[in-house]
């Protein structure tokens, strides 16, 4: 396959549909979020790299209001109702599909995770500088 045929495969990929899920016997809509999606929910929910630190409440209610859509992926629910959300009641038809949106976050981080320390076991012929997690040796002078 030549270059631009592989660029081209890659780039043309797109979200899987809608994951059904069902609570309260109805069924609700999740979607995966894109990459900048993450990172953009991520940053609102003011997670920072390495800190265990995290609101959870705030960032299941982020992930539903952005990942729950019908049945055609439409978004069903906007930024501005994050307040309502989040004075939802607990253990409620909100909070438990927040609980699946984040789920669903969650396995796409401890895949990348898995996939990262797997690549991390196995060595590589051409090591890519600058990527590994391992400490470089300094020079003396």
């Amino acid at each position: 396959m030549t270059k631009s045929a592989a660029r081209s495969a890659l780039l043309a990929y797109t979200l899987p549909p809608p994951k059904a899920v069902e609570i309260g016997g109805k069924t609700h809509y999740l979607r995966k979020p894109t990459v900048g999606e993450k990172g953009a929910l991520v940053r609102k929910a003011g997670i920072k790299p390495g800190s265990d630190d995290v609101d959870t409440a705030k960032l299941k209610s982020l992930a539903v209001c952005l990942l729950a859509v019908t049945e055609n992926g439409e978004r069903l629910l906007e930024d501005t109702d994050l307040s309502v959300v989040m004075d939802s009641p607990a253990g409620g038809v909100l909070e438990q599909l927040a609980e699946a949106a984040l789920g669903m976050l969650n396995a796409d981080v401890d895949a990348a995770k898995k996939n990262s320390s797997e690549t991390e076991s196995e060595p590589s012929s051409s090591p890519s500088p600058g990527l590994s997690s391992r400490p470089r040796p300094t020079r003396r002078r």
